[in-house]
């Protein structure tokens, strides 16, 4: 089904503790809808979302969207002994807050699905601006500085692998 983790570049990536963009992971990419579907059960349930300044939100339990949970278990492959975890980042404007510039106890996939968002990440070859596009995946290790700004109203998912 899948085969990208297993990519020569990332595995060296992974091992040297940097990051790494894949591009187009030919995945089915959930809808504007199954997101909106999603902060309705989050609030339905009184689970945990976070609601960011200019439009943005955090659900804590994206696994829950249609093709999330099989990339999660996918994902989780690489470290099974370790907790794993999906949340859905989402901005209905272009202006909307994110976290900054700051840094994971997880190592972290970002998967943009909706619109486009600009990574900016302190590498270890220096600081590196991706911008992503619907099926990118961005890898970036635990405590690598990063910040994201949103380009466009955009939905992401952001996998950890939880240390």
């Amino acid at each position: 089904m899948y085969n990208f983790l297993n990519d020569p570049q990332f595995v060296q990536h992974r091992l040297d503790g940097d990051c790494h963009l894949f591009r187009d992971i030919q995945h089915p990419l959930p809808t504007w809808s199954d997101v909106i579907e999603n902060l309705n059960v989050s609030i339905d349930n009184n689970w945990l979302v976070k609601h960011l300044n200019n439009h943005g939100f955090v659900t804590h339990n994206a696994e829950l969207i249609p093709s999330v949970g099989d990339l999660l278990k996918y994902i989780s492959t690489l470290d099974p002994n370790v907790p794993s975890s999906a949340h859905c980042y989402f901005s209905l404007t272009k202006f909307a807050n994110t976290f900054g510039r700051h840094n994971d106890t997880s190592d972290v996939f970002f998967w943009q699905f909706i619109g486009k968002t600009e990574w900016t990440v302190e590498s270890k070859n220096g600081t590196i601006i991706h911008i992503l596009e619907p099926n990118d995946l961005l890898f970036v290790p635990r405590g690598m500085w990063h910040n994201t700004k949103p380009l466009t109203a955009r939905a992401g998912i952001s996998f950890g692998l939880d240390y």
